[in-house]
Parts: C-alpha cells; structure tokens; sequence
C-alpha cells in the first residue's frame, strides 16, 4: 500500500540487509510512533504502532472507508479505483509509476468489526521494470487498541518477494516499502485528528 517506490538507496540498504534473517528492534522510534522490521529468507515481517488522538469507531472508519484512502493516497498513488464493494470489503486497484517501473496492484480491504480490524491482502500484481523485484504475496491488518487519550493502531505486514539472496534490489524495495508506510501511518494520523475525526 506504499505511496511511492523509489530504488536509489537500494545498494546502500543491501549490506544491513543480505543475511538471510534479520531483526531490528524498534530501529526509530517516538512518542507517538515506533516499528520493527525482520526478514527470514524471502519473507519480510513489518509492525508499527501509531498513536491517534481520536475515537476508535472514527479511526477505524477512517482506515477502511474507500473514500478516506483515496484522501490519504491522492498525492502519491497514480491511480486509487475502487472495483466492486461488498458488505464487508471492496477490492481496490492502486498504479505506481515512477520512470523505470509500473507498480498494479489489486488489494482486497476487509473489515472485522468486532475485532476493531481492517485487513488488507494483495489479489493481483502487474509489475514492470527490473529495477522491481518481483512481489509475490502480501497481506496484514490495521488492529485498533483503546489507550488514555484515544487509539493505538496497531500495523502488521507480511509480505513475500521473489528474489535470491544476494539480490540488492529486495534491500532497496524492503527500505522504500518501510519508509512509505511509516509516511501513510503519519499521514494517517494528521488526517484522523485534523480532518476526518476532528471534533469541533
């Protein structure tokens, strides 16, 4: 679900990260925002928490309503398109180009209500450019945790990408893909406490 996909820091990243598993512990972190990262072989493993001042029910609408994610990735994503809703989930298809590669991605967004959950899984993915390694499965959830003064969210993502060990490119796309998500979580919480749960 990452806004941009930019490979410039790739052969930097690909010394911390050739080892076929890896682990970092809360790498950065603030008061209102932390993440780990780890890698076994093909299979990357990221969790960040987000802290919104804002009600639960306002925050989880904000994290699954189509409208809200076509706000939150309208300066970054290429194309946001909705392609069939249902009572419990809609199928999203979000392009990313960039000048050496296309990113298409279909998504499926579920909400799990009673669990204060939004869970995301990649459908399909077109992808072209070599600069892009190939991405062959992804899925994870938004969980929502009441706290003192309003919401932890709570973020997983498991994603698998098709590449050997040795190539520098998953270092590059693994850096990006966590670096924009940690954008989208920030985005996130300026949009739900300024714009879509701001209480007036």
């Amino acid at each position: 679900m990452s806004p941009q996909w930019r490979l410039g820091i790739a052969l930097v990243c690909f010394f911390s990260l050739f080892q076929s598993g890896f682990s970092w512990k809360d790498p950065w972190r603030s008061s209102d925002l932390s993440f780990t990262l780890d890698r076994v072989d093909d299979l990357y493993l990221f969790r960040a928490s987000v802290f919104i001042k804002s009600e639960p029910v306002c925050v989880l609408e904000t994290i699954y309503q189509f409208y809200h994610l076509q706000q939150l990735l309208k300066e970054d994503a290429d194309v946001v398109r909705l392609l069939r809703q249902e009572k419990d989930h809609y199928d999203v298809r979000l392009v990313h180009k960039g000048k050496l590669y296309v990113i298409d991605t279909v998504y499926r967004r579920s909400l799990q209500k009673d669990q204060r959950r939004v869970a995301f899984e990649l459908l399909e993915t077109k992808q072209e450019g070599r600069m892009i390694p190939k991405i062959l499965s992804s899925k994870g959830y938004y969980a929502l945790q009441t706290v003192k003064g309003g919401v932890k969210v709570n973020y997983f993502e498991e994603t698998r990408i098709a590449t050997a060990r040795w190539d520098p490119r998953s270092a590059g796309l693994v850096e990006v893909v966590e670096r924009d998500t940690l954008s989208f979580l920030k985005n996130l919480k300026k949009y739900a406490e300024q714009t879509a749960c701001r209480q007036t």
